[in-house]
């Protein structure tokens, strides 16, 4: 990746990668929003050579060590599943360059809720990030298609700084915590490299 171009990259909608993400994005909105209430406005590639490399670092760290400690799961057992590609996270306008430049930030957490942990909040239905979109002065929302190293996860509850320590050492953390340990929807993050903005997705909600 050339650091040099680091930043927004516009995808044109002729792609197949601008099909593969809208259609990805445009599925995971279902029933809530029909597809006719969804217009679309831009779709880009988030480029940072430093977060990728924190990222890439932190999620073969956590496949190393599962890999070789694969009982050391508890409640995701899929070590093929460590990482989510993609949750979704809403935000406002005037947030999208910091994030794009500066990863998440979790000094921000609390912002938009902290019931299941006071981290950095992930969903994997784009409908309730959608919550947290506030549109700009064209009414447009944004949101970002994030890679997220999930790890092994646990309940999360109100306002928890950290993870909980797993049954048999006080010193092992899970690395997320979640709304529902069999079948979560809802990821929170507590460590500044454990996701990446791969794609920003501009849109409007039709009335």
């Amino acid at each position: 990746m050339d650091s040099n171009k680091d930043g927004l990259i516009d995808i044109s909608n002729k792609t197949q990668e601008y099909m593969d993400v809208i259609g990805f994005f445009l599925s995971s909105m279902g029933k809530k929003f029909e597809k006719d209430q969804v217009s679309v406005r831009k779709l880009q590639r988030v480029q940072s050579e430093s977060q990728w490399q924190q990222y890439a670092i932190k999620i073969g760290t956590m496949r190393e060590h599962f890999s070789q400690k694969p009982g050391h799961l508890v409640n995701n057992k899929d070590v093929n599943g460590l990482e989510q590609r993609w949750l979704f996270h809403g935000t406002a306008a005037k947030t999208v360059p910091k994030i794009v430049k500066q990863n998440f930030n979790r000094s921000f957490a609390g912002q938009n809720g902290v019931k299941f942990g006071s981290g950095v909040y992930f969903a994997a239905n784009a409908p309730f990030a959608c919550n947290f979109t506030y549109p700009d002065e064209m009414g447009h929302h944004h949101m970002f298609l994030c890679r997220v190293a999930v790890g092994d996860w646990c309940k999360g509850s109100k306002g928890q700084k950290v993870p909980d320590s797993k049954p048999w050492s006080q010193h092992e953390l899970f690395d997320s915590t979640v709304d529902n340990v069999y079948n979560p929807s809802i990821f929170v993050a507590y460590h500044d490299a454990q996701a990446y903005p791969e794609y920003l997705v501009s849109f409007k909600l039709k009335q």
